[in-house]
């Protein structure tokens, strides 16, 4: 499978205890595992297509900036 047809890593829109809207990323549909969450929803878009692309997205980031 090609890693531009992925579709695993998907943007939901939720709110917070006092209602402020934050851009959850998971894995597996709605009811899946929360990877992340962002205030915007550029950046929530942004890292989902990274994941898409590359699911090793985040620990890849962590072994270059050391």
């Amino acid at each position: 499978m090609k890693s531009t047809d992925r579709n695993d890593y998907r943007v939901f829109v939720t709110t917070n205890h006092v209602g402020v809207t934050r851009y959850e990323i998971r894995a597996g549909g709605e009811y899946g595992h929360r990877v992340t969450s962002c205030r915007t929803l550029a950046a929530a878009e942004f890292q989902a297509v990274q994941l898409n692309i590359d699911p090793y997205y985040f620990e890849k980031r962590s072994v270059v900036s050391e």
